[in-house]
């Protein structure tokens, strides 16, 4: 996806503030859409109540993830096969005096991915991810809220560190992640929506992946439904021009145009374009190119090529005055 480039533009530009390009990228979900459009939401941390302590008795989770984040600079200063080593140390410690089977383990394995996305090692991640997911279902069982967490979270992981940005797996998983959620907190719920994008936005990468494309409409069919559905919640729960909103209305825009539905497409891409600000769409340029580009492609496709053609160059200018400000911070002298 956009992470690290989202990340880059924030710190550079300083365009977004708590928005939607900078939606807990240090430390918190790694997402976004950890989906290539403005910020999926890959909810490590803290669910949907802001409840961060999910503590049995052991150590508490700002414990665990102080005593994790204590390697961060390790990753810096030397190899990470070296900075690995004193990870895997720390989470045995956590392990041996909190129990194997316990939830500070359990958050030991998951703030690890946390920090490695943050040290631009996702690469590395999947392991952990792995371990994570397969004890959260011992530690709390299958139909509980964290292991729909953690579920989800490996879902995406697996996208985020694949060629394709698409994995058969994930499919799998996003589905028993969804549905767990749809059980244990209803078809509204925010973590619900979450789950249904992901699941919307693989669907889609499925179907474009496809050599039988045409013959297997059902399968966008299904991604139309869970975008959409999702975009509801997102408007109910989210004020208007919150990041989620945006995202929800171009990834239902790129699956209206993958159907043909050129009409329905552009309104929800003009929608979510005029949704932002100055300083976001200043950014978006950049990061939501291949939106831009689908939009473009949309008007064309419209017979509208005045407006693709006024669009293309609004949209190039956008991005070489992007540049232009990235290439500026990089040569700026150091404080």
């Amino acid at each position: 996806m956009r992470i690290f480039l989202v990340v880059l533009l924030v710190l550079v530009l300083g365009a977004a503030g708590g928005g939607y390009w900078a939606y807990q990228y240090d430390d918190g979900p790694i997402g976004e859409r950890l989906r290539g459009q403005v910020a999926t939401v890959l909810v490590i941390g803290e669910d949907e109540d802001g409840d961060t302590d999910k503590s049995d008795g052991g150590d508490s989770s700002e414990t665990v993830k102080e005593l994790i984040w204590q390697n961060r600079s390790a990753f810096d200063e030397g190899s990470a096969k070296k900075a690995l080593k004193s990870v895997d140390k720390t989470i045995r410690q956590i392990a041996k005096k909190n129990g194997k089977k316990s939830e500070a383990h359990v958050r030991s394995l998951v703030e690890t991915v946390v920090m490695l996305n943050n040290a631009e090692h996702l690469d590395l991640a999947l392991p952990y991810m792995k371990k994570a997911e397969a004890l959260s279902r011992e530690v709390y069982g299958v139909s509980h809220r964290e292991t729909a967490t953690s579920i989800h979270d490996l879902a995406v992981v697996m996208i985020e560190t694949s060629e394709d940005k698409y994995a058969p797996e994930a499919e799998a998983l996003l589905r028993e992640a969804l549905d767990i959620r749809r059980d244990l907190l209803g078809t509204d719920h925010g973590e619900t929506a979450g789950a249904e994008t992901f699941l919307a936005e693989q669907l889609l990468k499925k179907w474009q992946l496809l050599p039988n494309k045409e013959l297997r409409k059902d399968v966008l069919t299904e991604a139309a439904a869970l975008s959409d559905h999702s975009a509801v919640v997102y408007n109910r729960i989210h004020p208007q021009g919150h990041f989620l909103i945006v995202n929800a209305a171009l990834l239902s825009a790129n699956i209206a145009a993958a159907q043909g539905y050129y009409e329905k497409s552009e309104q929800l891409f003009r929608a979510a374009f005029l949704s932002l600000d100055d300083q976001s769409r200043f950014v978006s340029f950049y990061v939501l190119a291949d939106d831009y580009k689908a939009f473009e492609d949309v008007l064309r496709k419209m017979g509208r090529e005045e407006e693709a053609d006024q669009l293309a160059k609004e949209v190039g200018m956008g991005q070489l005055a992007n540049q232009e400000a990235l290439d500026a911070a990089k040569n700026a002298p150091t404080p």
